[in-house]
């Protein structure tokens, strides 16, 4: 996919980085390098405010787009249990949740992004306390991955606690954001399988939400 399924998505300027450590890290930690600064996604200076349309005040996760127009707009308004991390991590805050998982397109940038993300996470250039659940990879076109691109997704998969790759969704395509099925884990619809992609949540994005929340749930 060219553009997030709904358009683009808002333009969201993610807040200011905090000041970097006093010492500064090594070149490689257990053989990554550690990534550029200006390759490295920055960290709220304080708690993460509530922004219309960034999810849930309360989630039990953030997404941290790797990237403009990762999909985090889509997400966030089919799992409503989420919330949009605006493109930095949080604080590590108490009372915060402490949860991120990294969203990418499936293209070179998007994949590369999510990279230095995972190595910025894995080098210990976040706040104590966050904990990174995984990546959600969304489709950037529709159609089969190339064999390239699908080789580097799952080399980035596996520098992650776990992956979910979410499907293509082409009726998403002409779907305001206010009118795509959600789901939250309080009011849990049929199983997955048993509903059309085009008539509530697909399968692929209802066993992600699942799986993330228990997994939220058990980092709280």
């Amino acid at each position: 996919m060219t553009a997030a399924p709904l358009g683009a998505e808002p333009n969201r300027a993610p807040p200011p980085a905090v000041p970097p450590p006093a010492v500064s890290p090594p070149p490689s930690v257990a053989g990554l390098t550690v990534p550029a600064a200006d390759r490295r996604a920055p960290v709220w200076p304080g708690l993460i405010p509530p922004a219309p349309g960034a999810g849930s005040p309360d989630p039990l996760w953030w997404w941290v787009g790797a990237h403009g127009g990762a999909g985090v707009s889509t997400l966030t308004a089919v799992l409503t249990a989420s919330a949009d991390a605006r493109r930095a991590w949080p604080g590590g805050y108490p009372g915060e949740c402490p949860n991120v998982v990294l969203v990418a397109r499936t293209h070179t940038e998007g994949l590369e992004r999510a990279r230095d993300l995972a190595t910025q996470y894995a080098t210990g250039l976040v706040p104590p306390g966050v904990r990174l659940l995984g990546l959600v990879t969304i489709p950037d076109a529709a159609g089969r991955l190339p064999i390239s691109l699908r080789r580097q997704r799952d080399l980035v998969s596996a520098t992650v606690p776990a992956a979910w790759h979410l499907p293509w969704v082409e009726p998403w395509r002409s779907t305001r954001r206010g009118e795509l099925p959600s789901w939250d884990p309080e009011h849990d619809p049929a199983p997955a399988g048993r509903r059309r992609a085009h008539a509530g949540v697909p399968a692929g994005y209802l066993d992600c939400g699942k799986e993330l929340a228990a997994a939220g749930l058990a980092g709280l």
